[in-house]
């Protein structure tokens, strides 16, 4: 795939994530009037904050799409999904978007769904706001928000780093790029993730470490797939276990896996709608 491929592959890839952001942000309109979300301060603001938040990263991918698209060259490279430039590139399960999705889901639900119900501790020293607002619209907010505001916010300097990395190692010394891209990067993004997450968890020792272990886990999952997809799937599925278990919702397999599938099904099927209305064929 040459230069210009990449760059009309990217704006497609871009494309279709607005267009998830902007069905979710419509859903989580409606629920903000009929899930009684406009009358709980808290819901108003986390919505604003993460309205800011992914609304901040999607322009800045899609003024980097603008900035590659004018010039001709991908000056600064974004990492949407770019899996030629990973370690698993070769695998279509990595290279389809659509079926990275899916084998995202196939792995991280039922592991985290096995931690939440069978181990005691698995979780619990996160903190848990309770809001008064419908259980669907709790358990959405709780996992939707953070999987792709959160990590579209995250991906601004993260993008800057590896733009440096690839231009100043990837030709010249292949060691060191790869050191930092699993070693470095992971680290020092994972240390990012942590002091992010201080606004929520406080000075819980427990709960900032598992957010580095987490934060650590996701990033190096994105630098070996080079896909924003995977650490997003995980985000998303690891905050709706822990908005189940803390709506007493883990208890009850039937309000448990009408939950997953309606969630799963509205994220699948809008990222194949997405993918389906921007897909290029290749040249």
């Amino acid at each position: 795939m040459n230069e210009s491929q990449d760059i009309t592959r990217d704006f497609d890839t871009t494309s279709a994530i607005a267009v998830v952001i902007a069905i979710f942000g419509i859903i989580a309109g409606f629920m903000l009037t009929t899930g009684k979300g406009i009358d709980d301060p808290t819901f108003v603001t986390r919505f604003l904050i993460y309205a800011v938040l992914g609304g901040g990263g999607l322009i800045f991918l899609f003024g980097v799409q603008l900035s590659n698209f004018i010039t001709g060259e991908r000056r600064l490279r974004a990492i949407i999904h770019d899996p030629e430039d990973g370690l698993l590139g070769q695998l279509k399960i990595v290279s389809k978007p659509v079926l990275l999705l899916l084998t995202s889901f196939a792995l991280f639900l039922p592991a985290m769904l096995w931690l939440a119900k069978f181990s005691n501790t698995f979780l619990s020293a996160i903190p848990f706001r309770s809001q008064q607002i419908t259980v669907f619209a709790n358990v959405y907010a709780d996992s939707v928000f953070p999987a792709l505001a959160e990590n579209l916010f995250i991906f601004i300097p993260l993008s800057l780093i590896y733009t440096w990395n690839y231009k100043t190692f990837k030709k010249s010394n292949s060691v060191f790029f790869w050191t930092i891209n699993l070693l470095v990067i992971p680290l020092l993004f994972a240390t990012l993730w942590r002091f992010f997450h201080m606004a929520v968890y406080g000075s819980s020792e427990v709960a900032l470490l598992s957010t580095f272990i987490f934060g650590f886990l996701g990033i190096l999952m994105t630098m070996v797939t080079m896909s924003f997809i995977p650490f997003a799937v995980f985000h998303f599925c690891t905050n709706l276990v822990l908005s189940l278990k803390y709506n007493q919702l883990l208890s009850s397999d039937k309000i448990l896996w009408s939950f997953i599938l309606i969630e799963i099904a509205l994220l699948v099927s809008i990222w194949l709608l997405a993918t389906f209305v921007f897909k290029k064929k290749d040249g």
